[in-house]
């Protein structure tokens, strides 16, 4: 899958943007990189490659145990609710 550069750090600074800082990113990935072949045609949406990187990067911390965030969550143990 093609990874635009600009989604290296998208998780940390995509809440902060307003719905028209979200639409001018859209619009620079349809007029720049799908017109120029940087990307291909069927690109999605700047918010839907956000929420795949977030997605993959939420999956590696939990599967893998060396990585750096992974001593950060919760075990499923800890969440688990038991009837009385």
């Amino acid at each position: 899958m093609f990874r635009p550069p600009y989604l290296c750090a998208a998780s940390a600074w995509r809440a902060l943007t307003r719905a028209s800082d979200l639409q001018r990113i859209n619009s620079m990935i349809v007029r720049d990189c799908r017109r120029h072949g940087y990307c291909p045609a069927n690109l999605p949406t700047f918010e839907k490659l956000c929420d795949a990187a977030d997605d993959e990067l939420f999956s590696k911390v939990i599967r893998l145990p060396s990585h750096v965030l992974h001593a950060r969550t919760a075990s499923a143990t800890d969440h688990c609710i038991t009837e009385l």
